[in-house]
């Protein structure tokens, strides 16, 4: 199988080129400043066609990748547009040193705020970003809890060790929402390499975060196929679930030659009964009707809540009680181009409905207390790309109505 990329990678060999055929295949006409994001407002020229109740909160980001809301403000993870630092691979004894670097370096990854009033302002800076490929990775899930902002931050996949350690790569942060200042809670990468809990090829890769209830921050490592728990106050990191391949058509050579492809948990959500619901992206080549939501209790088992889904990003629990996942694309190898993405809602018999459709290449979804929906789009877009990303907003009302309004899908 071609990884294409098993952790978030939608570009490793070659295949998110996507990010630029996505905006050409969506339609979207979005002609935005490229400039880091600064305090204020970012000016949006052109303008994306976006589904029915829904508007563009904060434009010209990026890369973003995750969106969390605390106290009315929306907090909005911005993996960067990596930078100029070359890191190569590490050359054996007697083994010359690669010509080329295997990921370019820069601290350009960001999380940022948009604002009650609109305005969109720098919450923290300077987090490091990174190549893979051709995409960028770099500040990712994230989470707040008793004024403390927590963000999961990528890593170079399958060059985990094979290139020099770096602070603060594939870690877990802090951030002092007072201050901006970020401290690193915990590293991720060297658990990857000290115990590679899959326990296939070694690759960290830290998506998706939620804290829980008991205070711990739980961790998707996309590359990883694993579940981590991480105290925030010591730093001790431990495995809560390894997560099992997935149904596959051919057998896998990183997987033992199985049958079976990666599952790439990107999303968690706190699950009613004190365990977490996560999301599956499914390896590529991402076809559709591959991945699954799932359910890790706190004892580590791993159920399937539903499967027949395609390409997820992000869960999240919504205010009606329900589960709604993130489909990144409906089909990502449409000869014709890559689909645009959509909300779709889990329902308790395994069904699935879509709710919002046509979004442009999607990944995470949260609610504020008004029941307004904040989605972030135009999210993976090669290194070098005029940054295209947005964060949406729909309105509660639009939301509700299209959560009435559709079929449901039948389980895979």
């Amino acid at each position: 199988m071609s990884r294409f990329r098993k952790s978030l990678g939608l570009v490793a060999a070659g295949a998110l080129v996507a990010g630029g055929m996505l905006g050409a295949s969506l339609g979207t006409t979005v002609a935005q400043d490229p400039s880091p994001v600064a305090d204020g407002t970012p000016v949006m020229e052109g303008a994306p066609a976006l589904p029915a109740g829904c508007t563009v909160a904060a434009s010209g980001l990026d890369n973003p990748r995750f969106v969390a809301v605390s106290d009315g403000i929306v907090y909005v993870s911005v993996a960067g547009s990596a930078g100029d630092e070359a890191i190569f691979a590490t050359a054996g004894e007697g083994t010359p040193a690669p010509a080329d670097p295997v990921t370019m370096y820069g601290p350009s990854g960001a999380v940022i705020a948009v604002n009650a009033d609109g305005t969109v302002s720098t919450v923290a800076g300077d987090l490091p970003s990174f190549t893979f490929g051709t995409e960028v990775v770099g500040p990712a899930g994230l989470d707040v809890a008793n004024g403390v902002l927590y963000v999961a931050t990528g890593g170079v996949g399958p060059a985990t060790g094979t290139v020099p350690p770096l602070e603060g790569r594939a870690a877990v942060w802090s951030i002092d929402l007072v201050s901006g200042e970020g401290t690193i809670v915990a590293d991720l990468e060297a658990y990857e390499m000290d115990n590679n809990p899959d326990p296939h090829m070694i690759d960290a890769d830290p998506y998706g975060l939620v804290v829980g209830t008991d205070g711990m921050v739980y961790v998707a490592d996309a590359g990883g196929n694993d579940i981590l728990k991480v105290d925030p106050t010591t730093g001790e990191v431990s495995t809560l679930a390894v997560i099992p391949g997935l149904p596959g058509q051919a057998e896998n050579p990183t997987r033992g030659g199985a049958l079976e492809i990666d599952p790439v948990p990107t999303g968690l959500a706190l699950a009613p009964d004190g365990g977490l619901y996560v999301s599956t992206l499914s390896g590529g080549p991402f076809i559709p009707g591959t991945a699954a939501l799932l359910h890790v209790a706190m004892d580590g088992t791993v159920t399937t809540v539903a499967s027949g889904l395609t390409m997820l990003g992000d869960v999240t629990v919504g205010p009606d009680g329900a589960i709604y996942v993130v489909t990144m694309s409906d089909n990502f190898i449409d000869p014709a181009g890559p689909a645009p993405g959509s909300i779709v809602r889990v329902n308790e018999d395994g069904t699935s409905t879509p709710v919002i459709s046509g979004i442009p290449f999607p990944n995470s979804i949260a609610f504020d207390a008004d029941g307004n929906a904040y989605i972030t789009a135009m999210v993976s877009v090669p290194a070098g790309t005029p940054a295209s990303g947005m964060v949406l907003k729909c309105d509660a009302a639009a939301f509700a109505a299209a959560v009435a309004s559709p079929e449901a899908t039948p389980a895979g």
